[in-house]
């Protein structure tokens, strides 16, 4: 097939697709049979479809049909890079840690990705976001240190690095990244005001607690991340959460204990209110004499 023709009946799927995300919207159960359709269709192009399906199902979050797809697809192509990428990040989000982390090692060996350094970017910062959820902070240390001597300009990889080293209380090697970063960018105030909360220092975390808020508000209209509902909500929900964190250690603990444990069930992000209380509860006792 003449590569004109092959680009026209590829501009053919793509539209076909488009249709069905379309119909799927109202009935999601037509996706897959849709998918088995087109590939019967055009069988030259099933590749092409197979990538296509699994970003869909990638985009609406249907990450158990992610990892179906991606495994099918390197069952027949291991290299296929963007496959490899779904996958790790998928099980990461289904909380398979392990076999997560080792196709991201995976991932790391491929040649392509190294010749490109936003995209190894984007490979390392998921790589150390999958290890931020699942909570192994020396690892999240590791694989950034190693990702920051290849990429020492990445704002978002030296975030994360600074929330790891204040994850392990070790606040001035997190202050120490994040006053060399932007004053710009909400994410590094966010992180700034978390350390300034654990250290107990109330002022300054409401400081930049506040600006946070405020970039945050510019940047919605302006920032992809912003753009994609569920990434919104997240920082919302972290914002709010670090707020009734700074109202314990304003002096507050009585309302951020009822919020707690009237939210702990429900967002993930209420975990650091508690972390915030048992802090301050063993530093009071620590003040007190209090022995446990």
């Amino acid at each position: 097939m003449e590569r004109n023709e092959w680009d026209r009946q590829q501009e053919i799927v793509r539209s076909e697709i488009s249709d069905l995300q379309a119909i799927a919207r109202s009935n999601p159960a037509v996706l897959k049979s849709g998918f088995d359709k087109l590939r019967a269709k055009y069988p030259e192009h099933r590749q092409f479809i197979d990538i296509e399906e699994l970003m869909v199902y990638d985009r609406l979050r249907r990450f158990e049909d992610v990892v179906r797809l991606a495994r099918r697809i390197l069952a027949e192509d291991p290299s296929n890079y963007k496959a490899g990428l779904r996958l790790a990040r998928a099980l990461g989000i289904l909380k398979d840690f392990d076999e997560s982390a080792m196709w991201f090692e995976r991932l790391l060996s491929h040649e392509s990705v190294w010749d490109n350094s936003k995209e190894l970017e984007v490979l390392y910062a998921h790589y150390s976001k999958m290890l931020i959820t699942a909570r192994r902070w020396q690892e999240v240390v590791s694989v950034l240190r190693k990702a920051l001597e290849i990429l020492p300009w990445s704002i978002s990889l030296k975030t994360k690095l600074a929330m790891a080293y204040k994850s392990l209380g070790q606040y001035s090697d997190a202050l120490a990244i994040l006053s060399g970063l932007p004053r710009n960018d909400p994410y590094v105030h966010m992180e700034t005001a978390h350390v300034f909360i654990n250290m107990g220092e109330a002022k300054r975390a409401r400081e930049h607690l506040d600006a946070a808020k405020r970039l945050f508000m510019l940047w919605r209209s302006e920032d992809r991340r912003l753009r994609n509902q569920h990434e919104r909500e997240s920082i919302m929900a972290r914002l709010k959460a670090l707020g009734i964190a700074l109202r314990a250690v304003e002096g507050d603990i009585r309302y951020a204990e009822e919020w707690y444990a009237e939210n702990y069930s429900r967002t993930p992000s209420a975990k650091l209110v508690g972390v915030a209380i048992d802090r301050l509860r063993r530093l009071r006792k620590a003040a007190s004499g209090v022995k446990d």
